[in-house]
C-alpha cells in the first residue's frame, strides 16, 4: 500500500505550494542525454482540489507514451479528502483496472483519524491495512498504529511515535514492528530532525536498531537560499569500515519566480571518479502560470515576519485581492477579500508554526511564507 501513502503526501505537497501542479515529467540520464521516463497529469476542480491524475510511461520499443496508472480523489461535504482510488495497468487486457483504495475519517479538528487501505482481489475490495492516528491537546500528531488484515482480524504491524517541539515540528520519529512470537513491539528505525532559525529541516538523521542501541546509518543535509527555498538535499551513508559519512546521492532544486519548485535534478556519487553524475530529472508545470511574473514584479511586502499577532500586507497596486492563510498540511485556515493597497490579517489565534499566504488577483498568484511566534 506504499502507493497510497505517496499519493497523500503528494496532495499535501500540492496544497502547501498553494498552486496546482498540472504536470510532472520524469526523465533519466542515459548516454549523456536526458531521456523520457514517465509523467503524471493532474486535474482539479473549481475549488483547487485535485480530482484525478493519469500517469504514463515512455515505451522505448514503440517510442510512445502508454498508460501506467491513474488515481481518483473524492471529498466529503466538508471538502475533506475521504477516498483515493488507484488503478494500474492490466497487462492482459491492456486497460487500467482497480488496484488499491484508501478512505479516511476525521476527528473534530479535521485531522485524519483513521485511514483504511484496501486491495482489489477477485473482483472485490479486500482489507489490507488500517492506520489510526492520535494527537495531543495541541492537535500535534503523536502516534500512528498500522494494523494489517490477517485471518479476518486487524493485527498489529507497525507503531510510529512522534516527538514534537513547542512549535509542533517533529524532532524525532520512532518506528517499531510487532513481533508475533513474543507479542511485543520491537524498535527498528528512528529519524531525528534539526531545524534552522526559519524552522526548516536542516539535518535529518536515520538510525537503525542494532545490538540494543540506535546506530546512525543515513544522513540528509538540506541547503536553502536567502528566500528560504530548498536548493539542495544531500544524502550520505555511514561507512562502518572508514567510520565516515560517504556521499550517495543529492538533489538540486530550481524554483519559479513565485517560489514554487520548477525542477529537481538528482545526482549519484561516482566513488571511483570522486564526482557527481546525473541520475534523474523531474520538471513541474503549474496551472494558472500566466500572470505570475506580472504579480511578482510589483512591490509586495509582508511584515512583520515572524509575527505574534498581525501580518500586514502592502501592495503597490490597488485592486480586488483574495488572500488565504494555509498551514503546512495544506489546509486553508483563513480566507479574506480585500480592496486597496494595505490590509492586515489577525493571526493571533494560530499556533506557533510556519504558514503560507496565497495572494490572488484574477489569474495572478503569489505565495509567501511567514512564521507565527
Amino acid at each position: 500500500m506504499k502507493k497510497n501513502y505517496l499519493l497523500l503526501t503528494l496532495i499535501l505537497t500540492f496544497s502547501v505550494y498553494s498552486q496546482n501542479i498540472k504536470k510532472i515529467t520524469y526523465e533519466s540520464w542515459s548516454n549523456n542525454n536526458w531521456v523520457n521516463s514517465s509523467y503524471v497529469v493532474n486535474n482539479y476542480d473549481k475549488s483547487d482540489k485535485i480530482t484525478d491524475d493519469l500517469s504514463q510511461r515512455w515505451d522505448v520499443s514503440s517510442s510512445n507514451w502508454k498508460d501506467s496508472n491513474s488515481t481518483n480523489y473524492e471529498y466529503d461535504t466538508n471538502n475533506l479528502l475521504n477516498k483515493i482510488i488507484y488503478k494500474s495497468l492490466d497487462n492482459t487486457s491492456n486497460l487500467l483496472t482497480f488496484s488499491q483504495r484508501a478512505s479516511f475519517t476525521y476527528n473534530n479538528e479535521n485531522k485524519i483519524d483513521v485511514g483504511f487501505y484496501e486491495e482489489w482481489t477477485n473482483n472485490a475490495w479486500q482489507n489490507s491495512l488500517k492506520n489510526t492516528s492520535s494527537y495531543d491537546s495541541n492537535g500535534y500528531l503523536i502516534s500512528s498504529l498500522i494494523e494489517r488484515w490477517n485471518e479476518n482480524n486487524w493485527k498489529n504491524d507497525i507503531k510510529v511515535d512522534y516527538s514534537n517541539n513547542s512549535d509542533g515540528l517533529f524532532t524525532q520519529i520512532t518506528r517499531q514492528k510487532w513481533n508475533d512470537s513474543s507479542s511485543k513491539w520491537e524498535n527498528f528505525s528512528q529519524s531525528t530532525y534539526t531545524y534552522n532559525s526559519s524552522k526548516q529541516v536542516s539535518v535529518e538523521t536515520m538510525n537503525i536498531w542494532e545490538n540494543n542501541k540506535w546506530i546512525e546509518k543515513i544522513l540528509f543535509t538540506n541547503s536553502y537560499n536567502t528566500d528560504g527555498f530548498l536548493t539542495k538535499r544531500l544524502r550520505q551513508d555511514w561507512d562502518d569500515t572508514l567510520s565516515i559519512w560517504v556521499n550517495l546521492y543529492q538533489s538540486n532544486y530550481a524554483k519559479n519566480q513565485n517560489g514554487t519548485i520548477h525542477q529537481e535534478i538528482s545526482e549519484i556519487w561516482n566513488k571511483p571518479s570522486n564526482s557527481w553524475e546525473n541520475l534523474s530529472r523531474t520538471t513541474y508545470e503549474y496551472e494558472n502560470t500566466l500572470g505570475i511574473a506580472d504579480l511578482t514584479k510589483y512591490d509586495i511586502k509582508i511584515f512583520p515576519n515572524p509575527t505574534t499577532d498581525f501580518i500586514n500586507i502592502h501592495l503597490e497596486e490597488s485592486d480586488n485581492t483574495k488572500v488565504s492563510v494555509i498551514d503546512v498540511l495544506g489546509s486553508p485556515i483563513i480566507k479574506e477579500n480585500f480592496v486597496g493597497n494595505d490590509f492586515s490579517l489577525n493571526v493571533m489565534n494560530l499556533n506557533k508554526n510556519v504558514y503560507f499566504i496565497k495572494i490572488e488577483r484574477g489569474e495572478k498568484v503569489l505565495v509567501k511564507k511567514f512564521i507565527k511566534h
